[in-house]
């Protein structure tokens, strides 16, 4: 059964009228700037069409949230939690580590839309800290040690009671992110995907996250890959489905040619073949490669925590802005995640991802894989995706009409296209 979606009466009400506005006026309206903009000739050079149906796209998605928001609507009442209990529709202040002010949160739907209190989703990882829960429906963690690099925590749910030759699902996540980070949409429907029979299984990369490794001289690709088979040998599994993100599809491609008999199938998302084809690539992963050295000296002292302020408002001004989900407590509570990391660990994996190239081999990929591509994608420009896409011998091909963010801001149309890749490369049980 779909979850409900809790609601005010006062925004359930201001949502229906905005659905009946853009499925009646709105529609008319894009049509007819539509066909206006057809009427001025040649529609491969037509700015006015393009722009007009890309309007049309942006609503009409628009309209798919908010249908569904609807169809799964519970109203609820606000301040609905006592005085020591938290429930979706209660204000709370939170001080975060380091700050002095505390921040007035409602926790709710992101649609409440309240003047002057920042508005946390309860599916949110800070919102459902803020209730008390942890990232929903996440795998426990599990701590133990990896023979020759120390203790290491990993989320694993565990082996499927009653499911025998049944690959593992092996969640590698992206450049900067935390396991939390990039996954944490789909936890959730992941836990019950296939009726929860299938063993889940992450962790931060080395050097990323609160929980990765920081132990070993050096990170690169081939270490994040060893890793990798290191932490399946200590669990006991024989056989996974390497699911990569950005930089983790170029990790799960390292495991497959490095670690063949462990890798089961492959699902590679927003991610390619190689990252620095162009000038620009290749000057913003020279910087990246530059920053190693004094990143790690800053680090020996003490000032790791401007190092890595420097290196966000640097990578703003490289991207033109910063990059925001929508919902600033999720925003605050990624940019924890990010930092929680060693800034130097994660530059020296962002140089060997700049070095990164595995066209010359991708043709010998011997078992099941897809690719999800996101089709709006800058930060991998979906060129590289779909470079990806022909450098593999038979690869299913998910497309996304969202950006490279998508993991955590469309969960409505990734987790659609993870669910149908794995089950292309999972055999059927």
């Amino acid at each position: 059964m779909a979850e409900a979606h809790q609601l005010s009466q006062e925004a359930h009400d201001r949502l229906a009228a905005e659905f009946e506005d853009l499925t009646t006026r709105g529609r008319i309206d894009i049509a007819r700037k539509i066909e206006t903009a057809r009427e001025l000739g040649d529609l491969s050079e037509n700015g006015d069409y393009h722009a007009a149906k890309e309007e049309q796209g942006k609503m009409e998605g628009r309209i798919l949230h908010l249908e569904s928001i609807l169809n799964k609507a519970e109203i609820v009442e606000l301040s609905a939690g006592g005085a020591d209990v938290v429930a979706p529709g209660t204000i709370v202040a939170v001080v975060y580590e380091g700050d002095d002010e505390p921040e007035r949160m409602l926790v709710g739907s992101i649609e409440e839309q309240r003047a002057a209190v920042l508005v946390v989703s309860p599916g949110t990882p800070l919102g459902e800290a803020r209730l008390g829960a942890a990232v929903r429906d996440a795998p426990p963690w599990r701590g133990f040690d990896l023979p020759g690099l120390g203790p290491i925590e990993v989320r694993d749910s565990g082996p499927a009671t009653g499911v025998h030759d049944q690959p593992t699902v092996m969640l590698l996540h992206g450049w900067t992110a935390s396991a939390d980070l990039n996954w944490c949409r789909a936890y959730g429907p992941l836990a019950g995907w296939r009726g929860g029979r299938t063993r889940l299984v992450t962790w931060d990369h080395r050097g990323h996250g609160a929980r990765g490794l920081r132990t070993g001289t050096t990170t690169d690709l081939n270490n994040l890959a060893d890793d990798a088979a290191a932490i399946a040998r200590a669990l006991g599994i024989e056989r996974a489905v390497a699911v990569g993100y950005s930089m983790g599809g170029a990790v799960a491609q390292v495991l497959w040619r490095r670690h063949h008999d462990l890798v089961a199938g492959l699902v590679l998302g927003a991610t390619a073949a190689r990252f620095a084809v162009d000038d620009r690539q290749r000057q913003d992963f020279d910087m990246i490669g530059r920053g190693v050295g004094t990143s790690r000296l800053l680090e020996t002292m003490g000032c790791g925590g401007p190092a890595w302020r420097f290196a966000r408002w640097l990578g703003d001004r490289r991207a033109g802005g910063s990059i925001s989900s929508g919902d600033a407590a999720f925003d605050k509570w990624a940019w924890q995640e990010t930092r929680a990391g060693v800034l130097s660990r994660v530059l020296a994996a962002g140089r060997d991802l700049g070095r990164f190239d595995s066209t010359g081999w991708l043709a010998g990929v011997d078992v099941p894989h897809a690719v999800l591509v996101c089709e709006k994608d800058e930060t991998v420009p979906t060129v590289r995706q779909r470079e990806l896409v022909a450098a593999l011998p038979y690869p299913t091909v998910h497309r996304m009409a969202a950006d490279h963010a998508a993991c955590v801001t469309r969960p409505e149309l990734f987790v659609p296209a993870l669910t149908e890749a794995l089950d292309a490369v999972l055999p059927s049980e």
